[in-house]
């Protein structure tokens, strides 16, 4: 019964052990744009704007929901912050 019942269900944490990890690294690299942003008076908008992406892809990524080294490396190039 508990197999039948498992089998229909959905668990969002089984991810990817190569993606967990990358998640994992972004949070420090995501810490540092939110200072970097603070610090400029920046807003997500205006730093959408400089990255040429769009706002919703850069809040996937600023929440840690998406993870994309191009968007990564855009970021840090406008901001001027190491990888």
């Amino acid at each position: 019964m508990i197999l039948l019942f498992t089998s229909f269900v959905k668990f969002p944490y089984k991810k990817s052990l190569k993606r967990g990890v990358e998640m994992r690294d972004n949070r420090l690299f995501i810490a540092e744009v939110k200072k970097q942003l603070a610090i400029r008076g920046w807003k997500y908008d205006r730093l959408a704007k400089e990255i040429g992406y769009p706002l919703g892809s850069l809040y996937g990524f600023m929440c840690n929901k998406r993870s994309s080294d191009r968007m990564k490396n855009a970021i840090a190039s406008v901001l001027e912050i190491s990888i």
